[in-house]
């Protein structure tokens, strides 16, 4: 049996998580566990344990925590098949666990099934194993001042940002909110490490209670990016809601890219060792 790992730890800006890829003979297959805090009565907790999928079920356990299984199939040839578990504990614990038919999602399937059923899933995210580097994370901030520590997939925020470079979001529901995006292409990552910089501040001479988030970063390699984030429709407008529309963790995923677990990241650890 062939593998390949990498991982990030606990201080990493983007939060534990661990990749396998292995071949038993039947092809190549990629395996992720990433772990969280969030806020557990969170309006994106709840999100993330909500079937939206045919293939789902939730369960809610005596304990108060939830753990959700489902399985999705991509509708275009070549048709990849992706099963995840994600476990919630009542103090906001969650570990989600991610496989496929192929490398990683963005790759073509290279198996009939991914080598883990969802039950298997559910028993590693539920696993009292991940409880010391849950432990060495710090406690989930109230999502309504803060947001839920569980950033998004760098792909999807990336692609999203790339087609919203300004514009006005109300993802949840409680106001619209400007977020924009420049990129730096004058700037360029070139250490091995993350940088990072953010910012919350009032906005002088904007409207009334307008407050800005600003995230600057870069993966390593990458070009600098800085997100602006309002809770207005627009500096100079009034506050419509608390804070601006995207917790600051995905901000932060955003900003410094696709520093992920992608296959193309295990192949630089690989040809690091």
């Amino acid at each position: 049996m062939k593998q390949s790992r990498a991982g990030r730890g606990t201080d990493d800006p983007l939060g534990p998580a661990a990749s396998l890829q292995y071949d038993d003979g039947k092809g190549r297959a990629g395996v992720t566990v990433q772990l969280f805090r969030v806020d557990p009565d969170g309006y994106s907790t709840r999100q993330f344990v909500t079937c939206r999928t045919r293939d789902c079920t939730r369960a809610k356990l005596p304990d108060g925590s939830q753990v959700k299984t489902w399985e999705l199939t991509t509708g275009k040839a070549p048709r990849v098949k992706w099963r995840q578990a994600t476990y919630v504990s009542a103090s906001g614990d969650m570990v989600e666990v991610n496989t496929w038919n192929a490398p990683d999602g963005d790759a073509a399937p290279v198996r009939a099934e991914p080598p883990l059923a969802g039950e298997q899933l559910k028993a590693i995210a539920m696993s009292p194993r991940w409880k010391t580097a849950l432990g060495a994370l710090p406690q989930a901030p109230d999502e309504e001042s803060g947001g839920a520590t569980r950033p998004w997939d760098s792909w999807r925020i990336g692609s999203t940002f790339a087609h919203r470079p300004k514009s006005v979001w109300d993802e949840d529901g409680r106001g619209p909110g400007l977020v924009e995006v420049r990129t730096d292409a004058s700037r360029r990552n070139t250490g091995d490490e993350p940088v990072l910089e953010v910012r919350q501040e009032k906005v002088e001479q904007g409207g009334k209670g307008v407050i800005r988030w600003v995230v600057t970063g870069a993966g390593p390699g990458r070009t600098f990016t800085t997100i602006t984030a309002y809770n207005a429709p627009a500096p100079d407008a009034d506050a419509t809601r608390t804070t601006p529309p995207l917790p600051l963790p995905h901000l932060k995923t955003a900003v410094l890219g696709n520093h992920d677990l992608s296959a193309r990241t295990m192949e630089r650890e690989e040809a690091r060792r």
